[in-house]
This record gives C-alpha cells, structure tokens and sequence, in this order.
C-alpha cells in the first residue's frame, strides 16, 4: 500500500492522515486521486490533477448527465477539464482492488484480499456496496462502479483485465451502454483470450428504461437485442444478480463446462423429484444410468433402493463414511459433466453439523476421484451458510444455494464453452442516425424494393379496375392471390383485404370488385406452389445496436410460438444458419415426419439478401417479411407479403430511388 494525502481547505489531519490545504501543496504527485466534493469543485479539481500529471480519478458527484441538459452542459466540462487523464464515472462509489489492496472507495467494504478471483464492473453504486458483503465463498478481486462512464466506459476496464491471469471471470451489471463498439471490441477480446464474461443488463420493463435513463443518462435499447450482441461477442446473459455471481462463481472455479449433463443425487424421493421438477425448460438433462452403471452401484446400496437419475439413495447408510463412500464413488463415475448433490444444514445450534459433514466429504472424495465438477445445492439459501460454502471450496466443491440458479450457472457455462469453440466474430457494424421523415413503401413498391436487391418475390401485375385484374389474373395463369394496396394498408388480413387460390373469370372479377375500394390499387399475383413452411424476416434499428434483421417461425405462428432469433450485422451464412437449425419450426423444412424438405439455401439466401440492402441503402430504415414462404427443396423462398419503411432526408422528396 502506498502513501495516502488527504486535501482539505480546512482540517489538518483526516482518519489519521496529514491534509493537506490544496492540490499544488501535495509533496509529490499522486497515482490515483478520489474526489469527493461537489459537481462544480470536482470539475475545477480535476482540471488541477490532470494539470500536475496524476495517473487517475475516481469522481464520486452526481448531478452530470443523469440530470437533463444542465448536467449534461457540466458533464462537458468535466471532459475537458480531464484532457488526457482517465476518470472513472461520475457518480459512483470507486473502486476496490482486493488483488493488490488498492482502493479508492467511498463507503464500507465486506471483502477481502484475494490472490485470483472474479471482477464484478456495475453502473449500481448500491449493488457494488452489496456485492461487498457477499456470504456465497465468491472470490472478488475486483468491484469497480463504473457510474456514468463518461470518460472511461466498461470496454476500457475489460480491455485492461482480459490479460491479468489473476482475474478468472468479468462479471457485469449495465444499466445501458454509453459505447457499443467500445464493448462489442472489449467483448471480443475476451473471447479471444476465453476469458469468460457474464453480463446481467437492467432496463427490461418500461419502467426499468425509464429509471435507467434518470440514474446514469445511457440508453437501455431492446433487451433481446442486446443479448443477441452479447452472445454474439462472446459473453452470456443472465436474469438477477444471484444467477450472475453464481455463473462467475462456477465459471472461477471449474472454468467452462463441456454440456449439461447432470448426475444428480438426494436423500429423499422428494428431493429427487423437486431436482428432475427444477429442470423442466432448462438445457438440464439428467442421463440414465447404463447398465454398467447400475451394475457398479448396486452392490453398494440397499436393496430397497431404485437407481435412477435423480438418484435417491435414501438415508440406510447416513453418516456412516464407510458404507456411503463406494456408493457416491460409483455414482460419480457415471458418464455426466457435473455431479450434484442436494444437502441442506439445519439451522445452526440445533443440532450437531458433523453427521452432514460426513456426507460432504464423502463427496469431496467421490468427486476429486471421478475428475468431474461437483457442485452443492440446497433446498433453501439458509440451508448452505458461508461457513458450510467455505470449507467446501477447500474440499474442491462448489456450492450454490438456490436449485434454479445452480441450473442457470451449469447451463450458462455450457453455453460460454459453445461461444468460445465459434469464431470470433467481425466488428458489430455501427449505423448513423437517421433523420428526416419517413417514407411508407405498399407492398407492390417494397416488392419492387426488394426484387431489386435480388429476393425472389411472386411474379404480379398492379392492376386499377376489374378489367385489368382478369386480364393479370389471365397472363399469370394458374391459382391466384389478390390483395388491396394501399399506405395504410399494413395488417391486411385483420382487414379482410386478401383473397386467395383465385380462378375463373367470375371469382377474379368479383375479389376486385371487393378489393379496389378498400385501397390505391389491386395486386394480382401468382400464388406460390409448393409451400413447406412460413417464416418472418424483419430488420430494423436499435437505438444501441444498430441495424439487426429478426428471423422466426411466420405466419399465423408469429405471434403464437415467439419463435425468433436475432442476428446483428455483419453475420455470416453460417451464423444465419445456426439461427435457422435453432428455431421450434425448422423440423417443418427438414422433413418433418417423411415430408418434403424445404429450400433452406434459398431462405439463407433471403436473409444474406436483406443483410445487402441495409449495407447498400444509405435510405433503409426497416422492413418485414411475413411471411417468407420456403418452398420444396430446390423451388426457392418467396416473399409473399412486405412492408417498408425508408428514411427521408430533407433534401429529398418520397419516391426517389433508394
């Protein structure tokens, strides 16, 4: 630990250190600086400690852009004032180095020095102070609040940890992103190093957005947007800040996890079933013991005891190391990647710990034997208390107290083993904001739109009376769709304005008649033949994100399944791939039950398609594809209805060429 300088106009000696009066009267130039005053003083002292070459500043006042127009005209000033120098937040708590016994910390502190361990980097000074006292044996070597991010942003603090061996984990708490591609560079590198990065993200409901905005001023953006990026770059996303120290908790200990495959062991069928229970909708699986297996552990058990997994193995042999060690060793050897067991403590001074000890260690044993992960749970959080958690690090166990949060950490470092066996991916390609008005495109100029940029798209004629609508219908030949057209004609099936399989001379005329009234003109086209399953293709903007196109399950099942999946851009085939195989509809377009296969090249075609046309329009805003109808394998995939929507400039007018 360094030497400590305290300045202050007035006192002489502060918790023990000399004061000094002002900044020029310091004997000697500082390493790092906290300033703890006001927004208007901090400004003016920052301007002095950049000015005399201190190597950093940790500005603790609030009042900046979190504030409106006046705070941001404050938080300017403090830019400049800072120059070169890098300054953390304002408006956060500081900084605490458990690694090296450095901090330049605002409040108290609950942890303690550490040689290796996690980086827990949030925006919450009240989540950083709370992490601080955390009782779950997770070792911190770092909590860093990294308030508004004005000067030095999340990024920059993961650029510099990526290489410390001595940080296993980054943990991350955002509130919103004041620099994407800062993260999106920072999130890449980790990967490339396969440092693992566990980001929980606040702004989910309205309400959230809004506490977001008038807490650190950043911008919050769509929740499924940002975890496509994150993933994308790398990292995983969890749901509370439980999930995200325990995720970086496992993460430390046993690093990334091969699957999701669980040997699970209770005391009680109980407990079994609520571990099997636990699991539903979650990547857990709990493989059957083979017959090798079974033949291994039954000579160990009672024969009143059935082996399955869950594996109940009753209480005959409680506490009795001698009889549970062979049946835990042989269930450990069971093919899985990770083995769990389900204890839980009473209530200290109740009664004596030392029989669960038994079991624990017994474990201990089993698991160091079988080279697997083995990881406690409990039925309830109090069930495993830090003194229980402590000791069975030492033993070489993890604990986590919550069942569905030791699910979520099991999956989620499954997931960070897929991540880093993918190529890194290409810089997130940023976008520029589009001002102007909006130009609304109907579905025969979309059409048009995207023909251009080289999709296929029913071939049609638009039509302005019942005569010509006869005569299209004539020249197309074969079953008919029509449709009104119109600006304001979006959702045309809520509004009736759609006919389909049209023929002869009497349906054709008679759909026209109905439908020209509705909007500007009728479209005619040819129905499409062969149709093995519908999908949705939407790009748009996000406000952190940039441009994104959504893929999913469409037609009637858009709005039913919520089968989607987002890809930022650039993506590769293979990436629009991966999204493809992953959708609940893809088995629909992969011969699903001895059916024709669909064209999936073409749908990937479709999408790499549209991916050009927001590269290539310095006009685009967003369209959507719905539905995309993929055809028998070899047939292509046909836009069948799309609407668009383009930015329009002032200095141009509705209708010029995009």
């Amino acid at each position: 630990m360094g030497e400590i300088f305290a300045v202050h106009p007035r006192r002489t000696v502060l918790e023990g250190a000399t004061c000094y009066p002002s900044i020029d009267a310091l004997p000697e130039v500082p390493d790092a600086a906290f300033v703890g005053v006001n927004r208007d003083a901090a400004i003016e002292i920052v301007a002095q400690l950049s000015e005399i070459g201190v190597g950093g500043a940790v500005v603790h006042a609030a009042g900046f852009s979190e504030t409106g127009p006046l705070g941001e005209s404050h938080a300017v000033r403090l830019t400049e004032a800072a120059e070169t120098m890098p300054v953390v937040g304002p408006n956060c708590l500081g900084l605490i180095n458990y690694l090296d016994g450095v901090a330049l910390w605002s409040d108290f502190d609950g942890g303690q020095s550490v040689e290796r361990g996690i980086v827990l980097l949030t925006q919450s000074g009240s989540i950083a102070l709370n992490v601080t006292s955390q009782t779950r044996a997770l070792p911190m070597a770092m909590i860093i609040n990294v308030g508004n991010q004005l000067i030095v942003d999340v990024g920059d603090f993961i650029d510099a940890l990526v290489d410390d061996e001595r940080v296993s984990v980054i943990a991350l708490h955002l509130e919103g992103v004041a620099d994407i591609g800062s993260l999106d560079r920072s999130l890449r590198k980790a990967k490339q190093a396969r440092k693992p990065v566990v980001i929980l993200k606040s702004g989910k409901s309205p309400m959230g957005r809004a506490l977001v905005m008038t807490h650190t001023a950043s911008l919050t953006g769509s929740d499924d947007v940002f975890k496509a990026f994150s993933e994308r770059s790398g990292a995983v996303v969890v749901s509370s800040i439980s999930e995200l120290l325990e995720t970086a908790k496992l993460l430390d200990m046993f690093g990334p996890l091969k699957g999701t495959d669980v040997t699970a062991i209770a005391y009680s069928g109980g407990e079994a079933s609520l571990m099997a229970d636990a699991a539903v909708d979650t990547p857990i699986q709990f493989p059957s013991f083979t017959a090798e297996d079974v033949e291994r552990i039954r000579p160990t058990i009672s024969d009143l005891v059935t082996i399955s997994n869950p594996f109940d193995i009753h209480t005959f042999d409680w506490a009795n190391g001698a009889r549970l060690a062979p049946t835990l060793e042989a269930t450990a050897e069971a093919k899985a990647d990770v083995v769990m067991l389900l204890v839980t403590l009473p209530k200290e001074g109740v009664v004596d710990h030392s029989e669960w000890w038994v079991i624990i260690e017994a474990f201990a044993r089993a698991i160091k034997a079988s080279g697997k992960p083995g990881i406690m749970a409990s039925q309830m959080a109090e069930g495993l208390p830090e003194y229980v958690a402590l000791r069975a690090r030492e033993l070489g166990l993890l604990t986590i107290a919550d069942l569905d949060d030791a699910y979520t950490a099991i999956a989620k470092a499954a997931e960070v083993s897929r991540q880093f066996d993918k190529p890194v991916a290409s810089p997130l390609k940023g976008h520029d904001a589009l001002s102007g008005g909006r130009e609304v495109l109907n579905e025969w100029e979309a059409k048009r739109f995207l023909d251009a940029a080289g999709m296929c798209v029913p071939e049609g004629r638009l039509v302005s009376t019942v005569d010509a609508a006869e005569e299209a219908a004539s020249e197309l030949g074969g079953d008919v769709a029509m449709k009104a057209i119109g600006r304001d004609i979006l959702h045309k099936t809520e509004m009736n304005a759609v006919r389909l399989r049209l023929q002869g001379s009497s349906m054709i005329r008679s759909a026209a008649a109905d439908l020209l009234p509705m909007g500007e003109a009728v479209l005619v086209e040819r129905m499409v033949a062969h149709a093995v399953g519908e999908f949705i293709l939407g790009i748009t903007h996000d406000s952190i994100c940039g441009p994104h196109l959504l893929l999913g399950s469409g037609g009637v099942l858009t709005e039913l399944l919520h089968d989607r999946r987002i890809l930022l851009f650039p993506f590769t085939r293979e990436d629009v791939l991966d999204a493809v195989r992953s959708l609940r509809s893809f088995p629909l377009i992969d011969g699903f039950r001895g059916k024709p296969k669909g064209d999936v090249d073409a749908l990937v075609d479709a999408v790499m398609a549209l991916q050009s046309v927001v590269s290539n329009s310095r006009r685009f805003h967003d369209i959507e594809i719905n539905p995309l109808v993929v055809c028998a394998e070899g047939e292509g995939a046909y836009a069948v209805d799309a609407v668009a929507v383009l930015a329009c400039p002032e200095q141009e007018t509705p209708g010029e060429n995009p």
